[in-house]
């Protein structure tokens, strides 16, 4: 039977726990927080991401769901008072700890914020470049990389791209229009500029798309709107 981690478990929606919880495999759970309501097919650990109590080459699948960007930092989005040692590489050495308990033919998933530059989103999470995913490489080898980008328009750039118009008073009049079709409870946002409100550019269910990880648009405003989602493996050094 398969050993698979999950790591940030604590504030996972409940389908994502229903689903580890009906796998067919040994599922274990960690998170700095406490988790309120245990399933009876997962055992959960509560700690350091970077302190396991697992042995070496102990899992076959960790999943790292929206945590490293987190780590080290001095607002992890942790709901326990005390918050976990920060430190500026709190992320490899979180990674580095994952692979340690990996075996040598796992696959560690991880998803993080993404984008051209380097940036702090909210000052809890880390948006990460190609250049700054790297450093991952020092711990893991990575095996697949995958971008996916929030498919909206800032009403700005809806006018840019559609709309050809030279008068501002007209712009004005339509971006009010389109304030007033929102929904109700998006009716505040009426006081924001025009480059903060974002609106879906696909209709229905589909609101993120795989696009290019060399060209990447994100630009984290107001929320993540790039995410890249990798696979990597445990790096095994030469003898």
């Amino acid at each position: 039977m398969k050993r698979i981690l999950d790591v940030g478990s604590a504030k996972a929606d409940k389908i994502w726990l229903d689903w580890l919880n009906a796998l067919p495999a040994e599922v274990h759970l960690t998170d700095y927080d406490d988790m309120i309501g245990l399933y009876g097919n997962i055992k959960f650990h509560q700690g350091d991401v970077r302190e396991l109590p697992y042995n070496d080459n102990y899992f076959d699948v960790i999943l790292a769901v929206s945590v490293i960007e987190h780590i080290g930092l001095s607002d992890p989005q942790v709901l326990q008072p005390d918050v976990p040692v920060v430190e500026t590489n709190g992320d490899v050495n979180a990674v580095k700890e994952l692979t340690r308990v990996l075996k040598p033919e796992g696959k560690l998933i991880m998803t993080f914020p993404f984008a051209e530059l380097d940036s702090i989103f909210a000052h809890s999470a880390r948006v990460y470049s190609m250049n700054s995913i790297r450093k991952f490489e020092e711990v893991a080898r990575s095996v697949s990389l995958d971008y996916y980008e929030y498919q909206g328009r800032t009403v700005n750039k809806l006018f840019n791209e559609h709309v050809n118009l030279e008068k501002p008073t007209i712009k004005k009049k339509i971006y009010e229009k389109i304030i007033k079709r929102l929904p109700s409870q998006m009716n505040k946002m009426s006081a924001m500029s025009e480059d903060s409100i974002f609106i879906p550019s696909l209709p229905g269910l589909v609101t993120w798309r795989r696009k290019s990880i060399n060209n990447p648009e994100a630009t984290h405003v107001g929320h993540i709107d790039g995410v890249l989602c990798g696979v990597w493996t445990k790096l095994i050094k030469p003898l």
